[in-house]
């Protein structure tokens, strides 16, 4: 069951993919938690400092970007889930992942690699046919692709390369 991502009554998130939502990457995440790390450091910092110039007294705009990076990183985190809500997840993880590598095309058709080359360790430029068939693919499978990588940032947050479609081209 999809639903979107937002707050309910009771403030609690509610999972997990409305067309809208991308979830944050693990080195957004990070990033995101530094800058609010540092903020609050210098906030800190800011109270014991009798020395100021004027910009260093206007702390405004740093509490308006602790604000909104706080707000961004609760709502655009992934959610945590239950066993049987990752079930789901990974059944339809699977479902999206079948349907994408229909039409894909193999690393060595999109490196160039012939059958006929002699040389196999050298590879030669894709083939301009090749690349109208990946243009293709990409414009027809953008939503699941995109519908894919949501759920895989949900089950797997902390992997930064658990989103990257590479990871189901085939080989040959």
């Amino acid at each position: 069951m999809v639903r979107s991502r937002g707050l309910n009554k009771s403030d609690q998130k509610v999972i997990y993919t409305g067309k809208d939502v991308s979830y944050l990457s693990p080195q957004e995440r990070q990033e995101r938690e530094q800058r609010i790390k540092s903020a609050e450091n210098y906030l800190q910092n800011y109270r014991f400092s009798s020395f100021r110039t004027e910009r260093e007294r206007d702390i405004t705009p740093i509490l308006r970007q602790l604000k909104e990076d706080k707000k961004i990183l609760s709502e655009l985190s992934a959610p945590t889930v239950s066993n049987q809500e990752k079930n789901a997840l990974l059944k339809q993880c699977r479902k999206l992942e079948k349907n994408i590598k229909i039409g894909m095309p193999t690393f060595d058709e999109m490196m160039g690699k012939r059958k006929t080359n002699p040389d196999k360790s050298k590879y030669q430029e894709a083939i301009p046919s090749i690349v109208d068939k990946n243009i293709k693919w990409t414009l027809a499978k953008n939503p699941l692709v995109r519908e894919w990588k949501r759920i895989k940032r949900i089950l797997e947050p902390d992997d930064p390369n658990a989103t990257n479609v590479e990871n189901l081209r085939k080989k040959k």
